[in-house]
């Protein structure tokens, strides 16, 4: 009896050294349901590292995302009405121009532009007519008168000379280069400028009006077109475009 007691204890021994040395092995025996037992590690786990969190679902994630910015994001205002939507002559202006670049095109969308009052763009749409053909005697004139109206007459000046040079026979040209030199104090200029208006258009009220205009500042006498003694009120000069 005492040999197999002997025996057993030997063979406890040996199996506990055994398992001490064996790779991988754990050193306790754990009971089933032991509240101390670690959980097994996941497959993405680190073996003897702390538990990892569970994974994140990206797309999920993105999406919730994306609903927390659209929803404060304030709501969309209504469209609110356009010039180029509202104006008929404007948007056919434009929706020719669409078709191709060219001097005549860009030319209407600029007297759209100007009749409508945005200077701005009747200036861009006249500089690129010009750019597109350089003798474009029509856009030369309209963007003088833009710089003129703008209060810049020293900049338009040089326009309204290439205006008048284009189209030599034009009334108008001849009339917008006076009305530079008048604003620019330039009366005598301005009264060559102007006979040659009337010269080329004698029907035109707005070229005689102008004429006299700077006759009687100069103390001329208009007779010789019709001119009446006061055609000049105090303060008051040509009317820079409105009188065509």
């Amino acid at each position: 009896m005492t040999r197999l007691l002997a025996a057993t204890a030997a063979l406890v021994v040996s199996a506990a050294c055994a398992a001490q040395h064996a790779p991988g092995a754990t050193a306790r025996l754990f009971i089933r349901g032991d509240p101390q037992a670690p959980a097994p590690p996941g497959p993405f786990d680190d073996p003897g590292s702390a538990p990892s969190q569970p994974p994140v679902d990206r797309p999920e994630a993105a999406r919730r995302a994306a609903e927390a910015i659209a929803a404060a994001t304030p709501s969309a205002q209504p469209d609110v009405p356009t010039l180029e939507g509202e104006d008929r002559v404007l948007a056919a202006a434009l929706l020719d121009l669409e078709r191709g670049p060219t001097a005549p095109r860009h030319r209407a969308a600029g007297d759209a532009y100007r009749r409508a009052g945005v200077l701005d763009k009747a200036h861009e749409h006249y500089t690129a007519a010009i750019r597109l053909d350089p003798a474009d005697a029509v856009s030369w004139d309209a963007r003088a008168r833009i710089w003129r109206d703008w209060g810049f007459a020293n900049l338009g000046l040089a326009d309204a000379r290439r205006a008048v040079y284009f189209a030599p026979a034009s009334a108008e040209a001849a009339n917008t280069l006076g009305t530079i030199h008048y604003v620019l104090g330039q009366r005598d200029a301005a009264r060559q400028a102007f006979e040659r208006a009337v010269a080329l258009a004698p029907e035109a009220a707005w070229a005689r009006r102008n004429v006299c205009r700077v006759l009687a500042d100069l103390k001329q006498d208009g007779a010789r077109f019709g001119c009446p003694p006061d055609a000049t009120p105090p303060g008051r000069g040509p009317t820079p475009g409105d009188d065509r």
